[in-house]
């Protein structure tokens, strides 16, 4: 396996929280935040020039985060991690992609290379005069949402015997590059966030509702039954019960949302009880839920974050506590006391790993740190599992705003969180 130092031999001996801190005597905006990545980089998506492959496994693997050389001064402001690949959106709205050349994931020609795509590049082609402000990676596709609200979507559109992708765009062809999708065929409405599952994407509208499109199988669009849906479609149950939708998060295969009171509904695949609706044990591979369903085990608490992951799911209370379920170690959402003390602000989850971020921008991840495709995706040093949260202590003393996770990487964007 390829190992590497710690951050202040990658960055020289100088310290990104020293830059950081000195944001306050130079004035805003005098510095590019930095972002970094760790767990398995076969196929490009730490963007560190380098897929050294090594160990009885042959896997190039981080165990702990190095800075993304090819982002340094570009301004990171938003970050995705999707199966295979990577993004980053910068200040200025630029849109970068790297990692494995396939299904048109990074949308542009990777620079010549026909397997793996090493470092940041530009998506420059269908993104012409428009300026991203976020971006999401599933795993067989790439989506950005533009400062106005416009939705644009790239790679696998899907094949007569796997189903629909994600892209929204009204068929199955594949998309090389950046196209526009028209929500509910109407230039007008716009959007304010988005998520990307495997191959299905939920969005946010202004007026609060929920658009769901891509693959429907087990029920993940939540519009009744298992049908794929070729563009954008409303989640009527929301607009029928009168639920206003604040945030959303797509899994593997299920999704989750937050209302305006805090509490939280899911729908999708729940055959290892990722919906936490309880129940006890299910051995049940077909168990689903195909229309939003609320999470009565929370009701007493007020939830501000929720992230969804390939089979689990966590959430933030607005004390800050940490609630996790899924992957049949609970069927109901678990507090998670190893993190008392802490207060807890954002949440993501990837293939049995979770990470958070703390109030002042800390990172705490446990999960799988360990098997055929996550080696150290955890980001403490080795490459064991940590059942329980634990700070990630190369990171300790550099605020992080943003933490993402992938199947088998993460990625971490320098600056303070929101709280």
């Amino acid at each position: 396996m390829m190992l590497r130092g710690g951050i202040s031999k990658v960055l020289g001996g100088s310290s990104v929280a020293e830059g950081l801190r000195g944001v306050s005597q130079r004035g805003a905006r005098s510095f590019s935040s930095s972002v970094f990545s760790w767990g398995n980089g076969d196929d490009g998506q730490l963007g560190q020039n380098s897929i050294d492959k090594s160990g009885l496994r042959n896997h190039y693997i981080e165990t702990t985060p190095i800075v993304v050389p090819g982002l340094e001064g570009q301004d990171v402001v938003d970050v995705a991690c999707g199966f295979k690949h990577s993004a980053a959106v910068t200040a200025d709205g630029r849109v970068l992609t790297w990692g494995k050349v396939e299904s048109n994931l990074l949308g542009h020609d990777a620079g010549g290379m026909t397997d793996h795509c090493l470092h940041p590049r530009i998506v420059s082609e269908g993104l012409e005069n428009v300026k991203a402000k976020q971006v999401v990676a599933g795993e067989n596709h790439t989506a950005i949402l533009s400062d106005s609200g416009d939705l644009f979507t790239w790679g696998w559109g899907g094949s007569f015997f796997s189903g629909a992708g994600a892209l929204g765009v009204g068929d199955t062809d594949g998309r090389p590059h950046p196209t526009r999708v028209l929500i509910g065929g109407d230039e007008e409405i716009k959007l304010k966030k988005i998520s990307a599952g495997k191959n299905h994407m939920i969005a946010l509208g202004m007026e609060n509702e929920v658009w769901s499109w891509g693959r429907g199988e087990n029920g993940r669009l939540g519009h009744g039954g298992n049908s794929d849906c070729l563009e954008p479609y409303p989640v009527e149950l929301f607009w029928d019960l009168d639920v206003k939708i604040v945030d959303i998060a797509c899994g593997h295969s299920f999704n989750l949302a937050l209302d305006s009171d805090g509490k939280v509904w899911g729908w999708g695949k729940n055959d290892q009880s990722q919906l936490g609706l309880g129940g006890g044990i299910s051995m049940d591979v077909y168990a689903m839920e195909d229309m939003p369903r609320q999470l009565e085990s929370l009701d007493e608490k007020k939830i501000v974050k929720v992230g969804a992951g390939a089979a689990h799911a966590v959430a933030v209370t607005d004390k800050g506590e940490v609630y996790s379920w899924g992957m049949r170690l609970w069927m109901e959402p678990h507090l998670m006391s190893a993190l008392s003390g802490e207060r807890i602000v954002s949440v993501d989850c990837g293939n049995g790993v979770s990470a958070c971020l703390n109030d002042a921008g800390q990172v705490f991840t446990w999960g799988k740190g360990y098997n055929a495709r996550q080696s150290g995706v955890l980001g403490h040093g080795d490459t064991s599992r940590h059942a329980q949260p634990e700070l990630v202590q190369a990171l300790a003393s550099t605020p992080i705003k943003k933490v993402t996770c992938g199947n088998r990487h993460i990625l971490a964007l320098s600056g303070m969180p929101q709280k």
